[in-house]
C-alpha cells in the first residue's frame, strides 16, 4: 500500500503537468507519452518488465551538453507527487562501493541516479543489472547473510551522456530498453513546480492509475525498444562517432576510395551534424574502425614519373553513401542539417504531429479504455470554443499554446494589458494565481471539468492489486 498525502479529487486532470511535458517534447511527442508510461509503471511495485529507464539530455552548446532540457524538473514534479519520504537518491558510486547502501532502497517508490558518473565507475553495469531483479539483498550490521526485500522502486538513470557498456552483456541492454530523449534547452522550468498542488497531484494520480491498468492489459510499456534497437540506440549515444561512420558509408567489396577524400568527407559531414571527432583520431584508428565495421582493407599504390614518386592509400570495401562532389561543394544532405533548422525548414504542423502521436499511442490502448484516456487530453483536441489560443479555423494552434507559457515564463509588464486587463491585475511579477486565473478563464477549465462534490480531505491510501 502506498500512502500519498493528497487532498484527493477523483475528477482532477493534471493540466499543468500535461502542458509542461508537451512544451518539453514539442519536438517529439512520442517521448511525452513515454514519460507518462514510465511513472505509471512505478505503481506495479515489482519492476515486472525489468527495465531501468534513462532520461537522456541531447542538447549541445558547442562541444558541451547544454542542460536545461527539463530532466530534473520532470523528476521533481513526480517526486512532489509521491512525497520526499518515498524517494531515494543513492548514487551508482555508493551502490558499487558498499553492499550496505542497498538498504536505502527498501520500501521506496522512486530511485533516481546520475548516469554521468558511470563512465568513471568500473562495473556500473552490474549494479544496473542487479536493480532489475524482483528482490534486493543488502548487507546490514549484525546480519551475516544480509536482508532481502522486494524491489519496489522505479529506478531511473539521468544524464547527458551514455557510458560505454564495457561488459558487453545482453542483460545490460535488456535493462535499458526505454530511453527518453530531452532535446529542448528551454530553461525556466522551476515555475511549473508552483502548480503541483493537491489538485494537480490528484490529476497525476488519476492518469497514472489509468495508464497502469492499460499496461496490465497490454502486458507491456509503450515505447519499449526490442533488444536489437536498444543495442543500436545505446551504442549511438555512447559512441556517436562510430554510429556516425555507419550512417555515412556503405559496404561495397568492389569500391576503392582515396584516404584523403574519406577524411575530407568525414570532416565536412561531422561539422554539419555537430559530431565531435575523437581527440585520438588518426589514420590508424580510422583504418581499424572501418575494418571492424565494414571489413574494409587498405590498398597502397606507388606511381613514378619525371616529377617524382607518388604514394597513395585507398580504402577498399566501402563507398560513400552521399555524393562526394556535392558534399565538397557545400550541398549537405537534409539528414545532416541540425534539428532546429530542420524544424524551421519543414514548417511542421505541431497540432497534426501531436494528433499523430496521440493516435499511435491510442492504438496500443484497449478499446474500452480509449474514451477514459482521451478525457485527459481533451483540452489538446480540436474542441471548438472562443479563445485567443485557437487558430482562425477553430483548430487548436499548439504553437500558440506553447508560446503563451513562454510569454508567462518570461513575463514583463508589456504583456499584462493583453492577458490581465479583464482581471484587473497590476503586478510587477507574474504569480501562480494570476496564471491559473488566466488559464481557467481562457480555456474554460472549470466548465470542462464539470466538477461535483468529489473532493475528499486527508491522506489517500492507494492499494494497487496484484494480477
Amino acid at each position: 500500500t502506498y500512502i500519498f498525502d493528497i487532498i484527493y479529487d477523483p475528477k482532477a486532470v493534471p493540466f499543468y503537468t500535461i502542458w509542461f511535458l508537451l512544451r518539453r517534447f514539442n519536438d517529439n511527442f512520442e517521448e511525452f507519452f513515454k514519460v507518462w508510461e514510465i511513472f505509471a509503471y512505478m505503481l506495479f511495485r515489482d519492476n515486472r518488465f525489468q527495465i531501468i529507464p534513462i532520461f537522456l539530455g541531447n542538447s549541445k552548446q558547442g562541444n558541451f551538453a547544454s542542460g536545461e532540457e527539463g530532466k530534473t524538473t520532470t523528476l521533481r514534479i513526480f517526486e512532489k507527487f509521491v512525497g520526499e519520504k518515498n524517494v531515494d537518491k543513492t548514487t551508482l558510486k555508493q551502490l558499487i562501493s558498499s553492499e550496505f547502501n542497498y538498504i536505502n532502497l527498501m520500501g521506496k517508490i522512486l530511485h533516481v541516479m546520475s548516469l554521468d558518473e558511470a563512465e568513471d565507475i568500473y562495473g556500473f553495469e552490474s549494479v544496473i543489472e542487479r536493480l532489475r531483479d524482483p528482490t534486493i539483498t543488502s548487507m546490514v550490521k549484525r546480519a551475516v547473510k544480509g536482508v532481502t526485500f522486494p524491489n519496489t522502486a522505479l529506478h531511473i538513470l539521468v544524464g547527458n551522456t551514455l557510458p560505454k557498456n564495457r561488459k558487453k552483456t545482453i542483460a545490460f541492454f535488456r535493462s535499458v530498453k526505454m530511453i527518453i530523449h530531452f532535446s529542448l534547452p528551454l530553461g525556466g522550468d522551476w515555475v511549473f513546480l508552483n502548480f503541483v498542488d493537491d489538485e494537480e497531484k490528484s490529476g497525476i494520480l488519476n492518469l497514472l492509475v489509468l495508464i497502469n491498468k492499460i499496461q496490465k492489459q497490454r502486458k507491456g510499456l509503450y515505447g519499449l525498444l526490442n533488444l536489437e534497437d536498444t543495442e543500436r540506440e545505446y551504442k549511438k549515444g555512447s559512441d556517436p562517432f562510430t554510429s556516425f561512420i555507419l550512417q555515412i558509408f556503405d559496404r561495397d567489396p568492389e569500391s576503392e576510395l582515396p584516404r584523403e577524400q574519406v577524411l575530407e568527407y568525414i570532416s565536412i559531414l561531422a561539422e554539419n551534424a555537430n559530431i565531435i571527432l575523437p581527440e585520438t583520431i588518426s589514420t590508424t584508428y580510422l583504418t581499424r574502425l572501418l575494418h571492424s565495421l565494414f571489413n574494409a582493407t587498405t590498398k597502397r599504390t606507388t606511381k613514378s614519373d619525371e616529377r617524382g614518386t607518388e604514394h597513395r592509400t585507398y580504402y577498399k570495401g566501402i563507398k560513400f553513401k552521399y555524393d562526394f562532389n556535392q558534399i565538397v561543394n557545400g550541398r549537405i544532405p537534409f539528414d545532416f542539417i541540425p534539428d532546429e533548422q530542420n524544424l524551421d525548414m519543414a514548417k511542421l504542423d505541431k497540432f497534426e504531429e501531436f494528433q499523430n502521436a496521440l493516435q499511435d499511442y491510442l492504438s496500443t490502448v484497449p478499446n474500452d479504455m480509449i474514451i477514459q484516456l482521451s478525457n485527459f487530453f481533451s483540452l489538446f483536441n480540436p474542441i471548438r470554443w472562443d479563445s485567443r489560443l485557437m487558430g482562425a479555423n477553430n483548430r487548436v494552434n499548439l504553437d500558440n499554446w506553447i508560446k503563451v507559457f513562454e510569454m508567462l515564463l518570461n513575463a514583463d509588464s508589456s504583456i499584462y494589458p493583453t492577458l490581465y486587463q479583464e482581471f484587473g491585475h497590476n503586478m510587477d511579477k507574474i504569480s501562480p494565481e494570476g496564471l491559473r486565473l488566466f488559464l481557467e478563464k481562457e480555456l474554460r477549465l472549470k466548465e470542462l471539468k464539470e466538477r461535483g462534490d468529489s473532493v475528499s480531505n486527508g491522506m489517500v491510501y492507494i492499494r494497487i492489486l496484484e494480477d
